[in-house]
């Protein structure tokens, strides 16, 4: 299988795929939060936020931050997209989908800190962080692949994985949902 370069918006843990299922080792740099009910989320009129949205507006395409890691790496970012997954051992990242049927991100924030629900699948969203460039070494990758093929349910062969990933993960410090 020829790998093609993905965006993953996740914590550095997530990195390697939530190989911890998304527990206490699995943190990444978050922002603060207010909150209700410890999920750190407050209902508005705009939709639900989480977290602390930045103050800047301009979105960064998925494509755009797929095509070019070095331009974002270490800068703040907003990403737009509709919600395709979430985690479901925590609610501790979603995941984006774009304009182009196969490119996702993931979006990463500390467990606890910012706790998506299961309903926010199908939900538009803003999702606000610093971007990180990561390179995965071939067995990373494989490693990576392997675990969200077993959340998903689907068979994985480790051989057809033939090429490293090049990632960007999203240090989460805010979202929102509608």
């Amino acid at each position: 299988m020829h790998l093609r370069p993905t965006v993953l918006l996740v914590g550095a843990a997530l990195t390697l795929g939530c190989l911890s299922a998304c527990g206490p080792g699995s943190d990444a740099a978050g922002g603060g939060v207010s909150g209700v009910g410890g999920t750190g989320a407050v209902a508005g009129t705009a939709g639900t936020v989480y977290g602390t949205p930045l103050a800047q507006a301009d979105v960064v395409s998925v494509a755009d931050i797929i095509a070019n890691p070095d331009r974002y790496d270490g800068k703040p970012v907003r990403v737009e997209g509709t919600v395709t997954d979430v985690c479901s051992k925590r609610g501790c990242w979603i995941r984006l989908g774009s304009d182009a049927v196969t490119d996702t991100v993931l979006f990463k924030v500390n467990d606890g800190v910012m706790v998506f629900p299961m309903s926010a699948r199908g939900q538009h969203a803003l999702a606000d962080g610093t971007a990180h460039k990561v390179v995965l070494t071939l067995e990373q990758t494989r490693e990576r692949l392997k675990h969200e093929a077993e959340e998903a349910g689907r068979p994985f062969d480790p051989a057809t994985v033939t090429a490293a990933a090049v990632t960007v993960r999203l240090d989460g410090i805010g979202a929102t949902l509608r």
